[in-house]
């Protein structure tokens, strides 16, 4: 994995901070203290990585620990952890959903290199090491996946259609005309495809490009919550709790904030 880095931070600035997150395309890595205010879910697959111990739904362990799409969790931990949620529909997101997620929805494993790789990035905590164990770390989590294979074609429009156009202003007229299919027959395939509904996907997607908007701007979180089609800031603060267990301002006002770009080979 190849990867470039836009405002760039040095060591003294990530460290000063608790917490650190980092925004890409397909992929979020964050590092910090974990300390879910709430149980809760959301649509990305998550992989916690603690430098000691954690706790998820009451039950602690010293391993690593795969959370698949939309599976109620609870995570605290007085260690950090590094935490990487994963676009299910990417490909690294298929290869993990084909062989991870056919039995269970939660996965504890303990390999000894992840643990190694995060507890050596932990005495050095700087932005090119946050990519490179980032990069190091789904190599391991890979290793032993194959390639997945396509969605349907006409779902890869449909996304592709979501990511190029307003997102706040969409409709299900508009997912249909752009797909040439019925609501009911675009429903089940959708379904089928991404094991989400239309319209719950629409509303992560808005809380995904939302968030990305706060971390890379001064806005407030009302006018975020406006931009992208939330009814108000109390409306995106409920909706970002459901799926992350914490409220907006605790993540945006206690973490560094930067953009990462990844990009898979």
């Amino acid at each position: 994995m190849n990867s470039n880095v836009n405002n760039k931070l040095n060591h003294g600035d990530i460290n000063k901070h608790s917490n650190f997150i980092g925004m890409a395309e397909d992929l979020f890595v964050m590092y910090g203290e974990e300390q879910n205010e709430k149980m809760h879910r959301h649509y990305w697959y998550q992989l916690l990585i603690p430098t000691n111990k954690l706790e998820i739904n009451g039950e602690t362990t010293e391993g690593q620990v795969l959370i698949g799409s939309y599976i109620d969790h609870i995570v605290h931990s007085d260690s950090k952890i590094l935490s990487l949620l994963i676009k299910p529909e990417s490909d690294i997101g298929r290869r993990i959903k084909y062989y991870y997620f056919q039995k269970e929805p939660i996965i504890n494993f303990d390999n000894p290199q992840m643990d190694q790789q995060v507890k050596t990035f932990s005495k050095d905590v700087t932005v090119e090491n946050i990519q490179k164990v980032a990069s190091l770390v789904l190599h391991q989590l890979l290793s032993d996946t194959s390639p997945a294979n396509k969605p349907d074609s006409r779902i890869t429009k449909m996304i592709n259609y979501i990511q190029s156009n307003h997102i706040q202003d969409l409709s299900y007229q508009d997912f249909m005309s752009s797909v040439f299919l019925s609501k009911s027959h675009l429903a089940n395939l959708f379904k089928k495809e991404m094991d989400i509904p239309v319209m719950k996907y629409l509303t992560w997607k808005k809380l995904i490009f939302a968030s990305k908007n706060l971390a890379a701007s001064n806005k407030t979180i009302t006018e975020v919550a406006h931009q992208y089609g939330f009814s108000d800031a109390a409306h995106f603060s409920r909706v970002f709790k459901e799926n992350f267990g914490t409220s907006p301002k605790r993540i945006f006002q206690s973490k560094h904030k930067t953009s990462i770009s990844f990009m898979f080979l």
